[in-house]
């Protein structure tokens, strides 16, 4: 994501702000433990937002959201008004849409930000804790900063190169693949609206709606917007998960001082077929709707810009590649490398924390259940020592990606 990458507050400074939990499915594969506190957790955490916002975090924010609300989906759930950590605020050019993020709450005398630097890797300091090595982005000096607890938070990729990293220095896994990598599977159609959809739409309105399908493991959006010539068009497109056969891995050059990763991934003949019967019902769904369906006998556009350069009275289809959708996790998953409070099972205070961790993503946007852990993490790190959990020895070995989702039912 250009602008979100190698920068203080990452994904969070370039978000839509979708609030969405994961599904019952999907946290019955998560340790048993974290399964059972994630729902007072996202209670907390959805509170907490709802007060930033000022607002339901459902709150209409158009006449339109009302009036296509609780429209049918066909298999799943009603379309409801997507929840959102963000709210439309007035800037130099017109509206501007701002959503939350987690840097813009620290405000602390003790909180120091160090920028401008690279982290390398986490090693053993002398004496007690751990020593995390840093390289000015400039001159290349490094910087060695000495701490008791090590969190890495860095973005799934990163992150995983940091912990691949910092194990093969500390004595713990050396592995110079790690799989288990997913991503969100993204499609849609864009076509004109029906005109019974334009009787509460104003110019410049955005109507966002979302139905939950999760015994299929999917979500579908509903937008009606203005295009860039001003005129209302309608993007429906899914937000699916990645099958668990087809997911990709990454795998580093252990040479130099911060080490090359290559991801190894494709579009799987499962997932094209899942992707081909999600445009079909897409389709009915639209012309139930009085919209026109695309032309499913043409190959996708490759990703939702590539559609919007030719669209203009025909609907057109669009699939992202994979890896395009900005959701990549599952490398480092709680109850393998990690305990179940995210801490490293081979090096004590060494944590992680965001979607590396996750042991299965599913189909709702990651950002809810990311916050949802970090407070869970920070109330674990800020507990007396005498509160906490005993460090979990580590596992004997090390699961594919196979073995890590085999039992699972999920497709």
């Amino acid at each position: 994501m250009p602008g979100a990458q190698a920068r203080i507050g990452g994904r969070s400074k370039a978000w839509y702000g979708v609030t969405l939990r994961l599904s019952e499915q999907v946290r019955a594969d998560w340790p048993a433990p974290i399964a059972a506190r994630l729902p007072r957790l996202y209670e907390r955490t959805e509170r907490r937002l709802a007060d930033w916002k000022g607002a339901a975090l459902d709150e209409p924010t158009c006449p339109a959201d009302v009036a296509l609300a609780g429209l049918p989906s066909l298999t799943g759930q009603p379309f409801r008004i997507v929840p959102t950590a963000a709210f439309w605020h007035a800037g130099p050019s017109g509206p501007v849409w701002r959503a939350f993020s987690p840097i813009d709450e620290i405000d602390h005398p003790e909180v120091t930000i160090i920028e401008g630097r690279r982290v390398v890797e986490v090693e053993a300091a002398r004496g007690d804790g751990l020593e995390v090595v840093s390289l000015d982005e400039v001159t290349g000096e490094p910087l060695r900063t000495t701490a008791h607890t090590v969190v890495l938070a860095a973005g799934t990729l990163e992150t995983t190169r940091i912990f691949a990293q910092s194990m093969d220095r500390l004595g713990g896994v050396r592995a110079p693949a790690w799989p288990g990598l997913a991503s969100k599977i993204k499609q849609g159609v864009l076509t004109r609206p029906a005109p019974w959809m334009l009787e509460r739409y104003r110019s410049g309105d955005l109507a966002y709606l979302v139905a939950e399908h999760p015994q299929d493991n999917a979500n579908l959006f509903l937008e009606l917007r203005d295009d860039a010539t001003g005129r209302p068009y309608v993007d429906l497109w899914w937000f699916a998960e990645q099958s668990a056969t087809e997911r990709a891995t990454v795998t580093f050059t252990a040479e130099g001082a911060i080490w090359a990763g290559t991801v190894a991934c494709e579009f799987g003949a499962v997932d094209r077929q899942l992707a081909a019967e999600r445009a079909q019902l897409a389709n009915r769904l639209l012309a139930e709707w009085g919209c026109q369906p695309a032309d499913l006998g043409r190959d996708p556009h490759p990703g939702k810009a590539s559609a919007q350069a030719v669209f203009d009275r025909e609907a057109v289809h669009y699939r992202n590649p994979i890896g395009l959708s900005d959701h990549e996790s599952g490398t480092i998953p709680l109850g393998e490398h990690l305990d179940d409070t995210g801490m490293s099972r081979t090096v004590e205070g060494l944590y992680v924390a965001g979607p590396a961790a996750f042991p299965r993503a599913g189909a709702a946007n990651p950002s809810l259940t990311i916050l949802a852990l970090a407070r869970l993490l920070a109330e674990t790190i800020s507990a007396p020592a005498s509160r906490r959990a005993p460090h979990t020895p580590a596992l004997s070995s090390f699961r594919s990606a196979d073995e890590r989702h085999q039992g699972s039912t999920h497709r």
